[in-house]
């Protein structure tokens, strides 16, 4: 293509240069239609993820241990499983077939495997139980819930024997459980035991559902509570408390008391209870419930004539926090020796 240039020279006179574009030399690598076609083509592949490219797996690095045919194939390949920390384990069998154990739910719990789940096993004895009702404690009679409930704070902890103390022939030191007045969570403490006069606990109680004996006086022979030790409120006389919250009988080191509450914050899951009568008397066990702010209520009742009524709950009772549980007994006659427990967890 042919174009007129205008060129002015230097005197000044104006003249024209014909210039042909096509037959013009043009510089290497100039921009061309042909060369902006492939250029789009190009890019446009790369667009549509449509171009690929090679790449030598030989070549590239391979970290130490990782799986390649040879390691495959070499014979001593096993299955393992790996632990938290990357450690493997591996998987044990017997005759070639994998040898599993599993460990019940339960178990895991006891042992302390499930964080914020804590075992409770609750167990209590009342050795004459009359023709009317009569909470399955150690004490005989109803639990003084209500009575307790008004004289929430400080307890005293004392024994009708002067031989429970630190050079007595008895138990020198008691550790209480109970729940905290203050905002209902779990707590206990150690008491030094000085006979029939009482010592009143540094914290303060809302319940006091259970008491171990921990060390024997020095004089002791035998290891076990001299008298009944009483964990409770109001006036003490010879040893005893105006209202009884706990007690350990002689010889048992421990309470027998099947009535508990559940601490703040928590939901207890009951997974099962049990009754047992001695000898041939018939008895009506149940258990009262009294959720927070209500009346006890039966959850269930059961009928004996000696021996023992366990029953497993497929489905496990759920009580939240608050609620007083109460292991009650009927006899047709009076003096008859009936024990009851439960047990489950809270979470």
């Amino acid at each position: 293509m042919a174009r007129n240039e205008s060129l002015q020279s230097a005197s000044g006179d104006a003249r024209t240069l014909d210039v042909d574009v096509v037959s013009s030399v043009t510089p290497a690598g100039i921009s061309t239609e042909a060369k902006q076609d492939a250029l789009i083509a190009e890019l446009e592949l790369k667009a549509d993820l449509t171009e690929t490219q090679p790449i030598s797996a030989a070549a590239l690095p391979l970290p130490t241990g990782a799986a390649t045919s040879a390691i495959q194939t070499d014979g001593t390949q096993a299955t393992q499983f790996v632990d938290e920390a990357g450690t493997p384990y591996g998987v044990k069998h017997i005759g070639n077939k994998p040898r599993v154990s599993a460990t019940p739910y339960y178990v895991d719990i006891a042992e302390g495997n499930v964080p914020d789940h804590q075992a409770v096993y609750k167990f209590g004895n009342n050795d004459a139980v009359g023709t009317t009702q009569e909470s399955i404690w150690n004490e005989g009679g109803l639990y003084p819930w209500v009575a307790i409930d008004a004289a929430a704070g400080q307890v005293t902890v004392s024994s009708d024997s002067a031989q429970d103390a630190a050079a007595g022939t008895g138990a020198a030191t008691v550790q209480i459980y109970g729940i905290s007045s203050a905002d209902g969570t779990d707590q206990n403490e150690i008491i030094t035991l000085t006979g029939q006069t009482p010592v009143t606990s540094t914290l303060s109680y809302s319940r006091v559902f259970r008491m171990i004996c921990r060390t024997a006086g020095s004089a002791s022979t035998t290891l076990e509570n001299a008298g009944t030790i009483y964990a409770g409120t109001g006036t003490v006389t010879n040893g005893k408390p105006l209202i009884v919250w706990a007690l350990v009988s002689p010889a048992r080191n421990q309470t027998l008391q099947a009535v508990w509450t559940v601490p703040a914050g928590k939901t207890f899951y009951m997974t099962d209870a049990l009754f047992s009568v001695a000898g041939s008397k018939g008895a009506e066990g149940v258990m009262m419930v009294r959720p927070p702010g209500e009346m006890f209520q039966v959850k269930f009742l059961a009928h004996h004539a000696g021996g023992v009524d366990y029953i497993p709950f497929s489905f496990p009772l759920m009580f939240t926090a608050g609620t007083d549980i109460d292991m009650r007994a009927t006899a047709v006659a009076n003096g008859t020796d009936i024990g009851a427990t439960f047990s489950g967890w809270y979470e």
